[in-house]
């Protein structure tokens, strides 16, 4: 399946609350400093080190568009540990793949999803830091059809 090339990243209005139908342009799998745990030791420099947290980013691209013409980004943090109902990925992967069996979603192919579709409603909740950000209340997977990245808004197709 082609890959959909990098898109240039700028500031973005955050996607608004209401009705959207959602594609996924990409999963990224990235990592990062943990900075929820607290350091456990200290880098040469004298500043705090952090244990690794691993991660994927999951970057969808709304139907609607902003002021500037340009359709709405919705991104997923997810952890990369599927089977314990405690873990974000469990329960993400059943929401996009709610048809699935367990063994079916613990060998995924990201690569599978990308350009698959879902409706949704985004809604504002406060975070523990009292900021309010947007987050999805379901995700129901639209009827498969077949991906054309040249239809993205925004991306090119790599030769």
């Amino acid at each position: 399946m082609p890959k959909v090339a990098p898109r240039e990243t700028k500031e973005r209005p955050p996607i608004p609350v209401g009705d959207h139908v959602l594609t996924l342009l990409e999963v990224k799998p990235i990592e990062q400093e943990n900075r929820f745990e607290p350091p456990i030791g200290t880098k040469p420099d004298g500043t705090p080190e952090f244990k690794i947290k691993k991660q994927f980013v999951w970057v969808f691209q709304s139907n609607r568009d902003d002021d500037a013409g340009d359709p709405y980004e919705y991104v997923v943090f997810t952890g990369r540990y599927y089977g314990d109902d405690r873990a974000k990925l469990t329960a993400f992967l059943q929401m996009l793949l709610p048809d699935a069996d367990d063994a079916m979603r613990a060998s995924l192919d990201t690569d599978m999803l990308v350009g698959r579709q879902w409706k949704t409603k985004i809604q504002l909740v406060k975070t523990q830091k009292g900021n309010e950000v947007p987050r999805h209340l379901y995700l129901i997977p639209v009827e498969a059809q077949r991906f054309d990245p040249d239809e993205v808004k925004g991306t090119e197709v790599p030769l």
